[in-house]
């Protein structure tokens, strides 16, 4: 726990109020999250990864660790991004629709290819995640934006991609059809929100 001896003021409130004598999951993803930078959040998820191993979540709740990753994608640079998403996966955790958002937003953001952004969107489906496709509100009572919709819209500002995604949408509308009916109208909603 060396890296816990230069905590700044918000993470020594946050352990302040977790006086256990270990650390748990719970406080290492909020210092992951309010890491100033990736190496330090990167720091910290290693310190959690010694501290309880993953295959102790996989015998019970994947949860803490799916946080980690997507706070750790989040931080990361693009490609660093992609590697934890591809060991987030080897080491059995199912990534959830936070983490493709992130994925998509960043690809965005670091002018990767419109065929990075329908892999991504490839993959979500075959895992059966559903898009974020309309706002809504947490159990907070906060809105949250349809944050799938916004990483691509973006993208479709180009008029060759808006072609190319027109085609990719109707070819997964058609495959879509075996899929259960719940999966069906959240791609549906998403894929209307583009057109």
């Amino acid at each position: 726990m060396g890296y816990l001896l230069n905590l700044s003021p918000k993470q020594q409130r946050v352990l302040s109020r977790h006086n256990n004598e270990f650390m748990n999951e719970y406080v290492y993803n909020v210092l992951i999250h309010s890491a100033d930078s990736f190496e330090i959040a990167q720091q910290y998820f290693q310190e959690m990864q010694q501290h309880t191993p993953l295959q102790h979540y996989l015998q019970s709740s994947q949860f803490q660790y799916v946080i980690a990753y997507n706070v750790l994608i989040n931080k990361a640079p693009y490609e660093k991004g992609i590697e934890l998403f591809e060991e987030m996966q080897q080491n059995g955790l199912q990534p959830n629709v936070i983490t493709f958002n992130t994925l998509l937003k960043k690809a965005n953001h670091s002018h990767q290819a419109f065929n990075i952004t329908l892999d991504l969107l490839e993959q979500m489906l075959a895992l059966r995640i559903k898009p974020q496709a309309q706002e809504g509100f947490n159990q907070k009572g906060r809105k949250m934006k349809p944050h799938t919709v916004y990483a691509v819209q973006s993208k479709l500002r180009n008029t060759e991609n808006r072609e190319e995604f027109r085609a990719w949408m109707e070819d997964k509308r058609r495959k879509l059809q075996t899929k259960p009916k719940w999966l069906r109208e959240a791609w549906e909603q998403f894929f209307q929100k583009l057109e």
